[in-house]
């Protein structure tokens, strides 16, 4: 069953060939949409390597010039003819098997609008001119609640990017469809994410399903003063809390005014986890030790039962410094 890999990508051509030898490399079938808003100078290098590399998947490099990070996507998602999507950055890599895993469990479980394998992030390091990557886990998590309103709390209590997983497309093209005219783009990460949460529960397959890179050019959400001090943050935020109580009535029979009431709740612990760290107090640190201890076994495991993934994508950051 196949999964549609949308990666939209400004300037950074080097990092989607990176990304595209490594799914040659781990026998990918998936068909990959590239959204591409570069120069003429990386998208014609782009265009010219994808043309002589014989590919052995599908490959659809589309023009989004001046368009943002999500205007490319849904550029992108009205050209996918599959059933089942997922989105990556260009510096990011999906693991193929555990793609159609997910594809085949959404298919047979109309009540979960999203699903995904375990992440670990990895950090290139020169140490003396000798480059080697260092990993880390990744959190992403089940999100199981039955009502719609109870799972965008839960959501936003223990917030991760839920675009990574993998999605129907109608529905996933919905959901970016809604937040174009928001101008914010921290604001265009957020939002589709919370759709997603409240369009269906979110299941996590024990198997490694994504990679993600740590590095000094990766997109980080605005430091808080930052962010919300620009002229534009509050016009965004209500344009957003409409969309998402709108979609949050279509799947309860709840008051306007108690699902505003969720949707304000949700954010402020959204803004208290990731911008005000009200949640990192001392008196907690025993169960955030032994937590990473077992994370960190958690991670052994999973770099040893995948050394095949691993391996490659050894060879393709690698083989590039």
């Amino acid at each position: 069953m196949s999964v549609a890999i949308v990666i939209p990508t400004l300037n950074r051509s080097t990092y989607v060939i990176r990304q595209l030898e490594f799914y040659q490399k781990v026998g990918n079938k998936h068909s990959v949409y590239i959204g591409d808003s570069s120069l003429s100078s990386h998208r014609d290098d782009l265009s010219k390597h994808i043309k002589t590399s014989n590919y052995s998947y599908p490959i659809h490099h589309l023009s989004c010039s001046k368009m943002n990070d999500s205007e490319a996507i849904y550029h992108c998602l009205t050209h996918v003819k599959e059933s089942y999507v997922t989105f990556a950055g260009d510096d990011d890599f999906h693991i193929p098997e555990t793609l159609t895993k997910c594809a085949e469990f959404l298919k047979n479980n109309s009540s979960y609008s999203s699903c995904h394998g375990q992440g670990i992030l990895f950090e290139m390091k020169n140490t003396k001119g000798i480059f080697k990557l260092n990993f880390g886990p990744y959190y992403m998590s089940n999100l199981l609640q039955k009502c719609a309103s109870e799972r965008l709390l839960e959501f936003l209590r223990n917030y991760y990017v839920l675009l990574f997983s993998v999605h129907r497309l109608e529905e996933f093209k919905k959901s970016f469809e809604i937040i174009l005219k928001i101008s914010d783009k921290s604001f265009r990460e957020i939002f589709p994410n919370m759709l997603t949460a409240i369009d269906g529960k979110s299941k996590i397959f024990s198997e490694l399903g994504f990679i993600r890179e740590t590095h000094d050019s990766r997109y980080l959400l605005p430091k808080t003063i930052d962010w919300i001090s620009h002229e534009e943050w509050s016009k965004n935020l209500a344009a957003g809390i409409k969309m998402v109580a709108e979609e949050i009535k279509t799947k309860e029979n709840i008051e306007n005014t108690k699902i505003i009431n969720k949707v304000h709740e949700g954010l402020l612990a959204y803004f208290a986890l990731k911008h005000f760290d009200l949640f990192n107090q001392k008196d907690i640190w025993p169960i955030k030790f032994c937590k990473r201890i077992a994370n960190k076994f958690k991670l052994i495991f999973m770099l040893l039962k995948n050394k095949f993934y691993i391996n490659a994508l050894n060879q393709v950051t690698l083989s590039r410094n």
